[in-house]
């Protein structure tokens, strides 16, 4: 309602009520420093660089939603738009019949081109700044967002405040250190190109004066060939061993069936369950990776064995697809 009035202009970032509602609770959340700081963090993340909320994606939502109903719009305006010419009892007329190229259209190419990334984007990142809930400390930005890159590409990150200081990680750490905000032991102070010779997550931040800006983090992805990791082994729909339900007792076995160590950083299955793989994640020639439903369970049927991570979800016992992707 609020999101598509371009009458309106309701702030629901501030003024929450503080009584017995829900809404309590949050409020005494945004006291905590290191919860705006994550609470920023995930804004930067969903919208900026292609996110969930970036205007880019909300505009093609509203196009997706808009062409499915695009037919009964017609039906729509044959059975108000008239409604909305004549005076009908209370109701003055506008002298004008609603319908669907000369009404609806123009308002959703105005959505498209000018609300959502010109108003909405921007006016709903003033209110977060104003309510302590993103940084005014802009965060750096990336030359390439992430994704599949050359071996050694080099990533340059680029200023986005006149002052401060660019601080990076390579290894899947915050630049910054949870609770006391100072700068992470991990952390390097950029100075130049950053290269890329295998998987990695690149995390960054600006600190200036104390105060560090939002999180900038993606996944490079340089070539390699993932032809000889095979998935070996998928246990599903086991019978129960006394009390421990048969899912519990779900994993997959993969392995490196290949003569050259693979480095699985970031690879996450999509589909079918849900796992990603951490950061520095390799398996060397012949090896076996293990990945467990029910890790105690797992353990008690399998005791030995090791597990290298838990996944969460269900196979499927009718059968489906598993895809394991970045």
């Amino acid at each position: 309602e609020i999101a598509f009035n371009r009458l309106r202009n309701d702030d629901r970032v501030n003024g929450l009520s503080d009584g017995s509602l829900p809404s309590r609770l949050y409020n005494q959340l945004r006291n905590w420093p290191e919860f705006r700081r994550q609470y920023g963090d995930r804004v930067h993340k969903q919208m900026f660089n292609g996110g969930a909320l970036a205007a880019s994606n909300n505009v093609a939502r509203l196009q997706s939603l808009a062409t499915q109903i695009d037919r009964a719009i017609v039906g729509e305006s044959a059975r108000w738009g008239d409604a909305r010419k004549f005076a009908i009892g209370g109701n003055g007329g506008t002298s004008n019949t609603l319908t669907r190229d000369e009404w609806w259209a123009p308002e959703l190419q105005k959505l498209s081109t000018n609300w959502f990334p010109n108003v909405m984007h921007p006016r709903t990142i003033a209110r977060l700044q104003a309510a302590g809930l993103y940084p005014t400390t802009g965060a750096p930005e990336f030359s390439q967002f992430g994704g599949a890159v050359s071996n050694g590409f080099a990533l340059s990150v680029s200023h986005t405040n006149l002052s401060g200081l660019i601080y990076f990680t390579a290894d899947g750490s915050d630049p910054r250190e949870y609770g006391s905000g100072a700068i992470g032991t991990g952390a390097q102070a950029y100075s130049a190109n950053i290269p890329i010779n295998g998987p990695t997550m690149v995390r960054a931040r600006v600190f200036d004066s104390g105060n560090w800006s939002a999180l900038t983090e993606a996944v490079f992805f340089p070539p390699q060939d993932l032809s000889k990791l095979a998935l070996t082994e998928v246990m599903y729909n086991p019978p129960a061993i006394g009390a421990t339900l048969g899912n519990n007792l779900e994993f997959l076995e993969l392995k490196n069936t290949g003569t050259n160590t693979l480095n699985l950083s970031g690879l996450t299955f999509t589909s079918g369950i849900t796992f990603t793989f951490t950061n520095g994640t390799v398996l060397a020639p012949g090896e076996f990776f293990v990945l467990a439903r029910n890790a105690a369970a797992f353990a008690s049927k399998y005791p030995g064995v090791t597990i290298r991570g838990t996944y969460t979800g269900q196979l499927d016992n009718a059968g489906e697809g598993l895809t394991l992707a970045h």
